[in-house]
């Protein structure tokens, strides 16, 4: 199989790499720093990474790259929507608060508190509605002070997974340290021996669903998509094998630990009916 480096695949016209913080497992930024060049800047998906931490110890959101949250429903930290970015530089934040009023230099509350604000209020570029509301941020204060409980519960899921299924291994894969400390196990995911099993993974997933399992899918390559489908499909074949194979445990604070031992006993039951 043809190999190749993050340097050899960045152009002229590249202008940032974005890197995704799976399923709360903190890839190496520094490493990723080290391979490009200065002028490419680093932008991370951590949706799925709130708590984790980086190989160096330090926290997803603290490398000094923009780094994106999400606090959807089904998140670690979750408002019900929305989500936040961090960064160090002043100049940028100011530009992302004016990009998520519309693109207005002043805040709306400013606006009604500092009469002389209503003097600059010229649009230069367009921005977009994605005001954070007040609702949304007292929810999220309060799961905020709960995440270390919250945590905590999703390692014990993790651990009751892992010694479950241990003994599927090697047949069934699981995520690079998702038993770790600093891995936010926001996704359990799982790679299914699908080319050993007399079905497919979607008629796995069916299966377990059937059993009440909440089990899903994270995520379809975009590339065999409609939308994004080709004159010239592409040909990944790694990529598409993956796609074909990973399925998603269910794993969240509102679960218990004997939920988690369901969810064992009826992958066990299907997955020993369906290899051969």
């Amino acid at each position: 199989m043809q190999r190749w480096s993050i340097r050899e695949k960045v152009t002229e016209r590249t202008r940032a790499v974005i890197v995704v913080h799976f399923g709360g497992f903190a890839a190496d930024v520094s490493k990723i720093r080290e391979a490009i060049p200065e002028r490419i800047a680093i932008v991370e998906d951590a949706a799925h990474a709130l708590g984790s931490r980086l190989p160096d110890g330090a926290a997803v959101g603290a490398s000094g790259n923009l780094t994106c949250f999400s606090f959807y429903a089904n998140k670690n930290l979750s408002t019900g929507e929305g989500g936040a970015i961090a960064l160090f530089d002043d100049a940028q934040a100011s530009h992302l608060r004016s990009l998520r009023q519309n693109g207005m230099p002043v805040n709306a509350w400013n606006r009604f508190v500092k009469s002389t604000s209503m003097l600059y209020s010229n649009l230069t570029e367009l921005g977009y509605k994605m005001n954070f509301i007040d609702l949304q941020a007292a929810i999220g204060r309060v799961q905020l002070r709960r995440q270390p409980e919250f945590q905590a519960l999703r390692a014990e899921i993790a651990r009751v997974y892992s010694e479950a299924l241990s003994e599927l291994e090697p047949q069934v894969r699981f995520q690079r340290d998702v038993s770790h400390p600093d891995h936010a196990r926001h996704l359990f995911t799982v790679v299914l021996p699908t080319d050993r099993m007399t079905i497919s993974r979607d008629e796995f997933l069916l299966q377990l669903r059937a059993m009440n399992v909440g089990a899903s899918v994270h995520y379809a390559p975009l590339h065999t998509m409609p939308l994004y489908v080709s004159s010239k499909p592409a040909s990944l074949v790694q990529t598409e094998h993956l796609g074909a194979s990973i399925l998603t445990l269910p794993i969240s604070p509102s679960m218990s630990l004997d939920d988690a031992r369901q969810v064992t006993d009826a992958f066990q039951e299907v997955f020993w009916r369906s290899v051969n």
